[in-house]
């Protein structure tokens, strides 16, 4: 499941939680007292779950930064290694045939 599409059911589950819960303390037919007694304690339970939920969310998005700068440090080697000047050679290069590059210039004059 991608970031964004967790992230979303994360939110709506929270939020349909808390709405649902609050429909269902609205509907139940209980004294002032007692409804606000079990909105109490479910706001506690609501606030609870959420500072869980945030605590994976942090955690969660942690790792992939530190994936992402691990992945982003190897490419980053790759690069510097393409960069890097080859190691300078006393012999000239040479073809398959192993004629140098110095002679094929002379052929081709």
């Amino acid at each position: 499941m991608s970031q964004s599409k967790m992230a979303s059911f994360t939110v709506g589950f929270v939020l349909g939680a808390a709405v649902g819960t609050t429909l269902a303390l609205l509907m139940a037919p209980a004294q002032g007292r007692e409804t606000r007694q079990r909105f109490r304690s479910r706001g506690l339970q609501v606030a609870t779950q959420s500072r869980e939920v945030a605590r994976k969310g942090v955690s969660w998005s942690k790792e992939a930064a530190a994936q992402g700068r691990s992945q982003l440090a190897s490419a980053l080697e790759g690069v510097k290694a393409k960069l890097r000047p080859e190691t300078v050679s006393e012999e000239p290069p040479t073809d398959e045939a192993g004629t140098t590059t110095r002679q094929m210039e002379a052929g081709s004059n």
